[in-house]
């Protein structure tokens, strides 16, 4: 009887160590989808992430690399502004990725959705949620730089 006890006690202790060596990153989505923030357009609503994802700061730290690369090369500060600048196919991308194709054909073909439009009252206010600020440069475009 007792060495049951004592086996019973011996795989309940083995089965809790098993389930604490268990880092359950499925559980960490599921809860950043439950906490998405919520876009309309055109009547459909869009789940995005409420954070920035992984691959929006590869994007990031790729401008960033060539930035950095670039100083060497004796560019100006304005150049190197330019150059941190999001260019129309990475716009593109961020889009598809946090939408879908779907999404983006439909504002591509809509005439009263301008790249101002677009950035100022969509982009701008996801990167804002997602701990961003706007930093207004020379030319008057937007770019973003991360909150300290």
């Amino acid at each position: 009887m007792s060495k049951e006890i004592l086996d019973k006690a011996y795989n309940d202790i083995k089965s809790q160590q098993q389930e604490e060596l268990v880092i359950d990153f499925d559980a960490a989505v599921e809860a950043q989808k439950k906490k998405s923030i919520k876009i309309k357009f055109r009547g459909q609503v869009y789940e995005i992430p409420p954070e920035t994802p992984q691959w929006y700061m590869n994007i990031v730290n790729r401008k960033l690399h060539e930035v950095e690369s670039l100083k060497t090369e004796g560019m100006t500060e304005e150049q190197l502004i330019e150059r941190l600048e999001i260019n129309d196919k990475q716009n593109e991308e961020i889009f598809r990725r946090l939408f879908g194709d779907e999404f983006v054909n439909e504002y591509l073909n809509e005439n009263f959705v301008s790249v101002s439009v677009l950035n100022r009252e969509l982009l701008n206010p996801i990167l804002v949620k997602w701990g961003w600020k706007p930093a207004v440069d020379t030319t008057e475009k937007k770019s973003m730089t991360q909150d300290s």
